[in-house]
């Protein structure tokens, strides 16, 4: 199969065999920028961007690295970089995954977890076939049904017609990706995907209705509180702020508490995709004989954050 791409991608021959599509059926308006989910994994998405924009330079005045891989070729960098490729422009390797992580981690705060195909385009001669490119091509990640040791992906029926609804398509397990939360987050994240969804759900028909009352019987400064409290008390395992909206409801050392809790959170999904990165980086390395490692440094970390949460106590 071939795969649109640049004029020297044209005629690889490519290893690809999942459908692309948007997701369809997810009843939550998680796409309204007003649902409280839709921003709560847009800021995560921020937050890690921003962690990797606040690497400092060193003392020559050069900007140290955040992200590089060791035992790597020219080439192979080439290839890594590009299979990380979105809509977006990307000067270098550093850049490419700072713009991959960032969307991964706002996708499992949406859907639980993040799936890639891995494809691979092969330059193929007379007597020899070598790697020349690489693709992470997304994958709603409810069209996955796993089977005994197969893997198919399901294209709902109500899919657009070019991407061919309805039909079963079978995976190779060992090029699919699944880029998902760490374990001791999966439970709180899963309630608070639930609780979000279900609070704006309230939080907007209440509004609707006042609208429409020409005498409103509830004091809104009172049911406003409300909805604030619980909305605190459902993300205080994650520590998100609400874009500020709990403010007024919480003192500044409890604000300031509950910010290295999010600053935790975002660096463990940050971290997470990074080490399911390295393993990708190393399976495509493979295919040339080389055994590249992705590193990071010089970013935000948990040891970081406890110091300065020690510094305000």
């Amino acid at each position: 199969m071939r795969l649109h791409g640049a004029d020297s991608e044209e005629t690889l021959q490519w290893e690809r065999a999942s459908v692309w599509y948007h997701h369809i059926g997810i009843k939550s308006r998680l796409d309204d920028p007003g649902s409280k989910l839709w921003m709560c994994a847009e800021d995560v998405n921020n937050q890690i961007f921003h962690q990797f924009n606040s690497v400092q330079h060193d003392r020559s005045g050069s900007l140290k690295k955040s992200v590089w891989v060791d035992g790597c070729s020219q080439d192979l960098q080439r290839i890594l970089a590009g299979s990380l490729r979105t809509d977006r422009y990307h000067e270098d390797l550093q850049d490419a995954v700072k713009w991959f992580v960032a969307a991964v981690a706002q996708e499992m705060v949406s859907y639980g977890k993040s799936t890639y195909e891995l494809c691979l385009g092969w330059d193929q001669g007379v007597h020899t076939r070598q790697l020349k490119a690489a693709r992470l091509l997304w994958i709603p990640s409810e069209s996955i049904l796993r089977i005994g040791g197969k893997v198919l992906q399901i294209v709902p029926t109500n899919a657009p017609e070019d991407y061919s609804p309805g039909k079963s398509v079978a995976l190779d397990p060992a090029r699919l990706v699944m880029f998902s939360p760490p374990e001791k987050w999966v439970r709180h994240l899963n309630r608070v995907r639930y609780g979000l969804v279900k609070l704006g759900e309230s939080e907007h028909n209440w509004m609707g209705g006042m609208v429409n009352l020409a005498h409103v019987k509830e004091d809104f400064a009172t049911v406003k509180r409300t909805y604030s409290v619980e909305l605190g008390r459902l993300t205080a395992p994650i520590g998100w702020n609400a874009r500020g909206s709990m403010n007024d409801d919480m003192g500044n050392v409890h604000a300031e508490v509950r910010d290295f809790r999010w600053k935790r959170f975002c660096v463990d999904l940050r971290d997470n995709v990074l080490m399911d990165l390295k393993k990708v980086f190393r399976l495509i390395g493979k295919h040339l004989g080389e055994s590249p490692i992705l590193r990071w440094d010089h970013l935000l970390s948990h040891t970081q954050i406890q110091a300065d949460e020690d510094e305000l106590m």
